[in-house]
């Protein structure tokens, strides 16, 4: 690859990144959108490393207010935990592995002022 990717500016202020186990998508935590979308999702050209945000992207978890300060994909790649810590909950959602998009999962409460910022999956024997 030469030269350099142009720069994504989509004023959320993202500040938690990863790519999915594929290699073909951008899964971006933000903090400042004031839809109250709190994730955003960009497909990665492997020739170019352009990033081309998915249709639907930003996409909303559960309720629509309150930064998410942790994103985590379960080892089969079709699940994207999201720690929501002014929720208190832990968010599961379904990743499309063709399109990228995200789908509304299920949602755990936990004590009220948990302060959860993180997970870890540790795989069953």
């Amino acid at each position: 690859m030469q030269g350099s990717a142009p720069a994504v500016t989509d004023g959320n202020q993202p500040v938690y990144f990863l790519i999915d186990s594929t290699g073909n998508f951008l899964i971006a935590s933000n903090h400042a959108d004031s839809s109250g979308r709190d994730y955003s999702v960009y497909a990665i050209n492997s020739t170019t490393a352009v990033l081309t945000e998915v249709q639907g992207s930003p996409f909303t978890i559960g309720q629509t207010t309150g930064p998410q300060t942790f994103l985590q994909i379960d080892s089969s790649g079709q699940h994207l935990l999201i720690v929501g810590e002014s929720l208190n909950s832990i968010f599961v959602d379904k990743i499309d592995s063709t399109s990228g998009a995200i789908t509304q999962g299920n949602m755990t409460a936990l004590p009220t002022m948990a302060g959860t910022r993180f997970t870890a999956l540790v795989p069953l024997q």
